[in-house]
């Protein structure tokens, strides 16, 4: 693993995630960008495009990259980043998070929302609640993580439809898409 993503992570630790970005949303790069280039193009036939929201969009890399394999309707959603992601995409952007989510202020619909490197950052006593509620707004979840988690696959009602990963080193290591759609 790479010294950036290890950095990321003890300063989560050190500071608390809010804190990281209120202070460090402006030069936050995602070091797994081409993992998450890769996820998105290999499984284009499969999760549908045509409108997403990019949930923690941080500067826009899932709008970024769908922007170039041709797709235009995207609306970010991040309570750090939002003034950055809209320069870089030229997309509208939520200024707001989980919490606010929860309590209902996400508004519109969407073929897809995808949660690449965010949704692990919810608190578990939390995921239920902002899993149903992103139903709500669209019949599929991707989840784009360097790990498991969270294993929405674990919630009642929520159906794991397709898995998918990339290798990120010669050791095994993983970025992983997961796409749920809610059980009727």
């Amino acid at each position: 693993m790479s010294k950036n993503k290890d950095a990321i992570r003890e300063l989560y630790e050190q500071y608390g995630v809010d804190a990281y970005y209120e202070n460090n949303a402006h030069r936050y790069k995602n070091p797994h960008l081409p993992y998450i280039q890769a996820l998105l193009r290999q499984n284009e036939s499969r999760i549908n495009y045509q409108k997403i929201l990019d949930l923690g969009c941080g500067h826009g890399e899932v709008t970024r990259t769908l922007q170039k394999m041709g797709y235009q309707n995207m609306t970010g959603c991040d309570p750090y980043t939002h003034l950055y992601y809209t320069k870089k995409t030229k997309q509208p952007c939520f200024n707001f998070g989980f919490k606010e989510i929860l309590k209902g202020q996400l508004t519109g619909e969407y073929s897809a929302i995808i949660a690449s490197f965010s949704m692990h950052l919810c608190e578990e006593k939390e995921l239920y609640g902002l899993t149903y509620r992103l139903f709500a707004h669209s019949p599929t979840l991707v989840v784009i993580t360097p790990h498991k988690r969270p294993a929405l696959e674990e919630i009642q009602g929520v159906e794991l439809v397709l898995e998918d990963f990339v290798l990120t080193d010669e050791k095994g290591k993983k970025v992983f898409l997961k796409s749920y759609i809610q059980k009727i």
